[in-house]
């Protein structure tokens, strides 16, 4: 007699919810694409010294499930370092985009578990109602979660996420602010490149909708602006030039 699994059941259905509402957001044309400037560099000014690169952060929100999705089809497998994500997301259906994520990449990619180690090479989604931030414990950094009050009206919240790796990695960062509405992890990023981090943000050619990264860069908190499409070169060409 057939059995029936539910949970099997409940991680197909979450799959194909997810497909549908990704198919309703569309990503610009190659064409607009190539309409978009290759980077806009904010003026940076910053004395700070600057040291190599130990992670990334990536926040997004509305769009965010097909925007990500083209980052990390561009992620070079040897990145050689964590990616920790913040996509403003119902609980329920983290693990799933998670594993949908994961089979667009080439490195690793899961949902965000409390109290394992962070690894390169290796991709973190913050679960739906749940606050991501780092630890350091035994000379190494973990992943710590909790449930405590919305930052920004969000839990997860891409303030929290990016606050925290201020604290664990300083300078050491590559914040990326990506399409969506609001403000979540604006003020965030302009205290990691206040620190002597590296911003990026989606553009608004490219972004379905041009709130968290535009007010980002209208607090001057944003170093390049890219297409969604060469955020990744972007950030390979920054590591090149700070090193991990």
């Amino acid at each position: 007699m057939f059995q029936f699994d539910p949970e099997e059941i409940g991680n197909i259905l979450k799959s194909k919810i997810l497909a549908y509402f990704e198919s309703k957001i569309q990503i610009p044309s190659q064409n607009l694409l190539k309409k978009a400037p290759a980077y806009s560099k904010v003026p940076a000014g910053s004395h700070l010294k600057r040291s190599p690169i130990q992670a990334i952060c990536i926040g997004t929100s509305t769009g965010g499930p097909r925007a990500l999705q083209e980052v990390f089809s561009r992620i070079p497998a040897d990145i050689s370092l964590p990616i920790l994500v913040v996509q403003h997301m119902p609980a329920g259906f983290t693990k799933a985009f998670a594993t949908r994520l994961n089979d667009h990449a080439k490195i690793k990619v899961k949902e965000a578990e409390d109290g394992e180690p962070i690894e390169p090479n290796t991709g973190y989604v913050a679960p739906g109602d749940a606050h991501l931030s780092i630890q350091s414990k035994g000379g190494r950094k973990w992943i710590a979660l909790n449930r405590e009050a919305p930052v920004n009206g969000h839990r997860p919240s891409i303030e929290v996420l990016l606050d925290s790796a201020i604290e664990e990695y300083k300078s050491g960062i590559i914040g990326v602010i990506m399409t969506g509405m609001g403000k979540d992890g604006s003020a965030a990023i302009v205290r990691v490149r206040e620190i002597g981090g590296s911003t990026i943000a989606q553009d608004e050619q490219t972004s379905v909708i041009y709130g968290m990264n535009r007010q980002a860069v209208e607090m001057g908190g944003v170093e390049y602006i890219e297409p969604v499409t060469e955020i990744i070169n972007r950030i390979q060409i920054i590591l090149k030039e700070r090193g991990i």
